[in-house]
Parts: structure tokens; C-alpha cells; sequence
């Protein structure tokens, strides 16, 4: 390393999937990264080298520059089945308006031989020939291992002063970023937004254990630095456990497209970082003799009904606060009740309606002044073929997307399995000649959202399930979430980047909306969505034969929900919803002795991302805010703190600080979208 033989790049823990980690997960991607090269090699990375992940959010470059990088380098964009990308190198500009220099090696691969051929390809399929005169060329036998070969190194030598073929130098990919951007920086395009890659988009949803488990310790691993800031302690080997988490996230792990023992390792490595994190909460959140709490870990307030052991109670708890549930209603909330009546199933709660019909699909979400679905269509699940003409767990094929579907109906009517003022549960039983489905349709007292979850003993063979939820609105483009942000994507065919847009993935929810009514489908992390047309459709379940024949059969458990609003769902607290149903709530046989310090955050449209002990040791906290609306803001931030300095996700102070707003309360603004980490010290 001294000698300049080998060089740091990456910037990350692993080469991390960017689809389905979350926001905090890929920042802590990058600080552990940054710290162990650190560690271990004196020095950081001021780059993004991710040669081989499966597509790109539009909040990435915000997301890397937070942590200290500069550029961004891949190659997987080659591999699009539709459109080829009009850029080699170019600055991506995501959807705060961060902007990363970004080169494409276009060699097309990252396993390149260095022979002549390959190289005069990278020449003639360069984009960039006005501007900029060299371009980036990973070789050596990778993805595997091996490395490069004398042979190649000599070929590359050779093709120092070749005649016909490209000239050929050997240095550094910082050297090359550095380089290439004094060279082309001020005339280079700007690609703005996510970078979609048009195949592999089975990875959404294959292996659903592997991702369920990864979400799982997303939501403890925020927990236990929430409650452990609060009570003013950071708990040991909490870098290890991010550590485990974020190699789960490997590119080829979390997607769900390795062999069967790699996946069973994952999920029981996410059992086993479960029950270390649940034994240090129980020492971090003491608990006294008492009636039973709810804990909100959530950065939004709750006020509804939850499941206490089974039970539906009332709750209302302050975000990072813990309250007293009751079983008994406030008299001010309608009670939940439901009505047979021509072998159909009415719930409603005076905020929705829904009518669930004696074949197990709904004719009616409404709001009472309008019903979502179209007359005549039903909210149902359907089979389609999956038989990807080259990589099963990886790809969905467009032709299997616009196969006709089978729909599934119930095998008996409906019934009614719960009823209470509370919470209403109406229960349908589904078949197919290989599996069974056992589908729950759930309506709170004073929720805007009808709960969905299905329990399924799957055992088909290349077919895929999805829930379909027609809709009967005029809505030209969905709101589909992604890390500290949303995307808009059409749902139109108009060009040949929509058309390849046939199954997108989307965290949180995708949402639709006309200016007096909107929609949305939630999840409590990423999912594979359709969202063409007149319809959303969920990818529920994929049975892909390889790698892992046994992918995603037999038992399986998911949940999701429909969201209706009065106009658009952004407008109208779809992120607080999504917040909820991301942290649900912790339930304590006692009295949990949580800190009294109180932390919350007055800013229109941002929200709080985490809050956790800072790194370094000391007694300084770390808050992360984002801006979720995509609009400026500004507003103050509570916390008794002497000071608040902005940092980077390395945690290092800039010099700015937010200015104090009254005893304990800092002012705060922030941009569309933006990331704001801060460092408070205490008083």
C-alpha cells in the first residue's frame, strides 16, 4: 500500500445492493467503510466504486458525498435490455441536487483481458469522444476472484504505442477521477435522478426471509441506538452488530440471487444479531412493576390502535415516548363495525369503507365521498408465469410481466374472525393445486388505511404472486419511495425508458393521487411493485428454480396496506404513516424507566431519521433529519443541548452550527430533500 501497488477504493463496508438497504443502512455502509480503511490503512476513500449493483437511487449521490466522496464509478448500466445509457462519463445529480462526477467504464465489463478487440471496443463505444480523451478499464478475472494474469499485463504494456489500437496506461481509478474531471468537468453532461437498471428486477422480492431479516435488524439496530442515546450510554460491540448487518447487504445476498446456504446463513445470522440486540435492550431500558406500556420508537406521534398480545388496544404516545393503552375507545373515535348482508362483508370505521365480496376479492375502498376501485373491478391476487430466459432469481422478463394473469379466488365465503369497536378482521381462505393462502383484511378504529397480510404455504414452480389493486383515477405518474426521498415514475408507455419501467422498486409505498383524492400502497420496507395503467400491483411471492430451487417455498408471512387521502398522499403525512408501520411499537409487561429527555422536531415536511450515541465515545448525540416532501423548510429543532453543529455521516464537525431558538430548541433549515446530520453536545 505504501508503495503504491494497491489502492483503497470503495468507500463502503461490502459492495452493498443500493435497492433494498435503507437510507441509514447505506450511510452506515459508508462510515464503516470509511472508518476501517482508516483504521487500518491510514487513509479514506473519495470515491464510490460499486462496479456491479443491480440499479441506482436518485438519492445516491447525496448519500456518498455525505460521507466524504467525490465520484461515483460503475459498469452495470451496460447490461440494460432496452436503452443504452447516452452517457460514459458525466455528473449525476440526485434529487436534492447533490452532484458526483460519474464515469461508466465502457469496456462494458468488469472482467476485461486487455486484448485488442476489447479495447478498440471501449474506443468506438465511448459517448463522451467530444469532450474527453480517456476512459476507465477494470481487468483481471473478477467477480470470483483470480485477479489479473502476466498475460494481461503484458497486453496492456503492448498497448502502450500500438498502432490501431487504443493507447493503454496503468494508474490509479483516483488518479483516472481526477484526471477526467479537470479534463471534462466543466462541459460534462448531467444525468438528474435515479439511474433505473432495465433487468434483474426480480431481486425486489426473491428470497423474502433474507430481506424480512434484514429489515428486522434495520428496525432493532435503530432502536437500540435510539433508546441507548437516551439513557446516555453506548453499548458495546455496536460496530460489530452494524458490521454483520451490512455484510447481509452484500450485492448478491440481499438481492436473493445466491445458493440455498447462503440464505440460510443470512437468516440466521439475522436470528442471532435479533436476540443480541433484544438481551442489550433489556439491560438498557430497565423496567418496574406496573400495567403494561407501549413504547413508540417511531420519530412521529402515535394515536391508534395497536396489537397488545392479540389484543387491539388504544394507544397515544409521543414519538421516542411511551404511554398506557387502553381497551376502551376515546368518544371521540368512531368504533370499527362490520355487516353481512347479500353474502358480502361491510367494515367500516366512518373514515373508510370496504366491501369485501364471497370470492375473497374487494369491490369497495372508499372514503365516502369516492371508491377507489372502478365499478365492476376488484381488488384481488393473481398468478402470472415467471420464467426468466436467463437469470431465475434475479429477473422478472417484460414478457412474463404482460402475460395474462390467473386470478385467485376463495375456496369459501369470508368470515368475520374479529370484532370489536377496535379492530375488525375478515378472513379468506385462497388455494391453487400446489399451495394454500390464508388472507386477512384488517380495519382499525380511526386508521385511514385498510391493513392486508397473507400466510401462504407456497409451492409453485416459476410462477409469481401479486396483488392487484385497480384504481379509478386520472394519475399520469406515481410517487414511488426511495431512500430520504420519492421518485416520480410514469405509468404510461410513452418512451422506451417507461416501457422498461414494467416492475420498479420502491420503498415504503408508491403513491398516486388527483388533487382532491390520492392512493397509495405501503409497506413497511422495500417491495417489487407494476405500476403501469390503472392499477398497483404488489409482487407478493417469486418461485425461481436457480440458484436455490427451494427459493421462498413453503411458509411465508407479509403484510402491506392501503392508504387512502383527501388529494396528494405527500401532502397529506403519507411519510408519518410510513414511519409507523417502518418502527412498530415495543410492548413492556411493566413500567419502562425511558429517559426524560425529550427530543422532537418542528419542521414542516422533515422528519427524523435516527438518533444515536456519537461514535467517538463521548457524551455528544447524533441527530439525522431529512426533508421529505421534496420542498424548503425551516423550523426548530428541541433538544437540551448547549450547542448543534452540523456534521458529515463520519460525524465530523463543520463550522456550522444552528443557531439557539429559545432554551433547548435550535433553528433549522433545510433543503428539498436534504440530509442533515447534526451533533449535539450536552449541557
Amino acid at each position: 500500500m505504501r508503495e503504491g501497488r494497491w489502492e483503497v477504493v470503495g468507500g463502503m463496508w461490502v459492495e452493498t445492493d443500493l435497492n433494498l438497504p435503507s437510507g441509514e443502512s447505506l450511510l452506515r455502509q459508508l462510515v464503516q467503510g470509511q472508518r476501517s480503511f482508516t483504521e487500518w490503512f491510514g487513509l479514506t476513500c473519495n470515491g464510490a466504486f460499486l462496479p456491479d449493483d443491480f440499479g441506482y437511487p436518485g438519492s445516491l449521490p447525496q448519500i456518498v458525498s455525505h460521507a466524504g466522496c467525490q465520484w461515483f464509478f460503475t459498469q452495470k448500466l451496460s447490461w440494460n435490455e432496452t436503452n443504452k445509457f447516452p452517457h460514459h462519463t458525466f455528473w449525476w445529480e440526485g434529487i436534492d441536487g447533490t452532484k458526483v462526477f460519474t464515469h461508466f467504464s465502457p469496456v462494458d465489463t468488469y472482467n476485461a483481458l486487455l486484448t485488442p478487440s476489447q479495447l478498440r471496443f471501449a474506443e468506438h463505444n465511448y459517448q463522451d469522444h467530444v469532450g474527453s480523451s480517456h476512459s476507465l478499464v477494470l481487468y483481471g478475472h473478477g467477480d470470483g476472484g483470480g485477479g489479473p494474469t502476466q498475460t494481461m499485463i503484458d497486453r496492456g504494456r503492448l498497448a502502450a504505442d500500438l498502432n490501431g489500437v487504443p493507447r493503454v496506461t496503468f494508474g490509479t481509478v483516483s488518479g483516472f477521477f481526477a484526471d477526467s474531471q479537470e479534463e471534462y468537468g466543466t462541459t460534462a453532461p448531467t444525468w438528474v435522478g435515479e439511474m433505473y437498471f432495465e433487468k434483474h428486477r426480480g431481486t425486489y422480492s426473491t428470497q423474502v426471509g433474507t430481506k424480512q431479516g434484514n429489515r428486522s435488524s434495520e428496525r432493532l439496530l435503530h432502536e437500540l441506538e435510539l433508546w441507548s442515546a437516551l439513557a446516555g450510554v453506548r453499548p458495546t460491540g455496536i460496530d460489530e452488530l452494524w458490521q454483520r448487518v451490512l455484510t447481509q447487504q452484500f450485492h448478491d445476498i440481499i438481492p436473493g440471487s445466491s445458493i440455498a446456504w447462503v440464505h440460510d446463513d443470512a437468516e440466521a445470522e439475522h436470528a442471532a444479531i435479533a436476540g443480541e440486540i433484544e438481551s442489550l435492550l433489556v439491560r438498557i431500558i430497565p423496567v418496574a412493576t406496573g400495567e403494561t406500556h407501549i413504547a413508540n420508537p417511531a420519530p412521529v406521534p402515535l394515536c391508534g390502535v395497536v396489537d397488545v398480545d392479540a389484543v387491539p388496544m388504544w394507544v397515544e404516545a409521543l414519538p421516542f415516548g411511551a404511554a398506557i393503552p387502553s381497551t376502551t375507545l376515546p368518544v371521540e373515535v368512531p368504533a370499527v363495525s362490520v355487516v353481512n348482508h347479500d353474502d358480502t362483508i361491510t367494515l367500516t370505521n366512518d373514515t373508510l369503507t370496504v366491501v369485501v365480496h364471497p370470492d375473497g376479492t374487494i369491490g369497495t375502498i372508499s372514503n365516502g365521498a369516492r371508491n377507489l376501485l372502478p365499478d365492476g373491478q376488484r381488488a384481488q391476487f393473481v398468478l402470472k408465469q415467471d420464467t426468466p430466459a436467463e437469470y431465475d432469481a434475479w429477473d422478472i422478463d417484460m414478457t412474463d410481466a404482460n402475460a395474462p394473469a390467473i386470478p385467485l379466488r376463495a375456496i369459501a365465503p369470508p368470515v368475520v374472525v374479529e370484532s370489536s369497536p377496535l379492530r375488525v378482521i375478515v378472513e379468506c381462505a385462497l388455494e391453487t393445486e400446489a399451495s394454500r393462502f390464508t388472507v386477512r383484511y384488517t380495519l382499525r378504529a380511526g386508521a385511514s388505511q385498510l391493513d392486508v397480510s397473507i400466510d401462504a404455504d407456497w409451492h409453485e414452480q416459476e410462477q409469481r404472486l401479486q396483488w392487484v389493486l385497480p384504481t379509478d383515477m386520472r394519475s399520469l405518474t406515481a410517487a414511488c419511495g426511495t431512500q430520504f426521498g420519492h421518485v416520480m415514475r410514469a405509468r404510461h408507455s410513452n418512451t422506451s425508458w417507461d416501457i422498461a419501467r414494467f416492475e420498479v422498486c420502491a420503498h415504503r409505498y408508491v403513491a398516486i393521487s388527483e388533487p382532491t383524492f390520492g392512493a397509495a400502497l405501503m409497506a413497511d420496507g422495500p417491495r417489487g411493485y407494476d405500476i403501469r395503467g390503472d392499477a398497483l400491483r404488489l409482487t407478493v411471492l417469486r418461485s425461481p428454480r436457480f440458484p436455490d430451487p427451494q427459493a421462498d417455498l413453503g411458509q411465508q408471512h407479509l403484510e402491506w396496506a392501503v392508504l387512502l387521502t383527501s388529494g396528494d398522499p405527500l401532502a397529506n403525512n403519507i411519510e408519518h404513516t410510513a414511519a409507523l408501520m417502518a418502527h412498530p411499537v415495543r410492548i413492556f409487561d411493566g413500567a419502562p424507566r425511558l429517559s426524560p429527555t425529550h427530543i422532537s422536531l418542528d419542521v414542516p415536511g422533515a422528519m427524523i431519521s435516527a438518533i444515536k450515541p456519537a461514535d467517538d465515545g463521548s457524551d455528544d448525540v447524533i441527530v439525522r433529519v431529512w426533508e421529505t416532501r421534496g420542498g424548503r423548510t425551516h423550523g426548530s429543532l428541541q433538544i437540551a443541548g448547549n450547542s448543534a453543529t452540523l456534521c458529515d455521516a463520519l460525524e465530523t464537525p463543520s463550522e456550522h452550527q444552528l443557531l439557539p431558538n429559545g432554551d433547548d430548541s435550535f433553528a433549522i433549515t433545510l433543503q428539498p430533500f436534504q440530509i442533515a446530520t447534526l451533533r449535539i453536545t450536552p449541557k
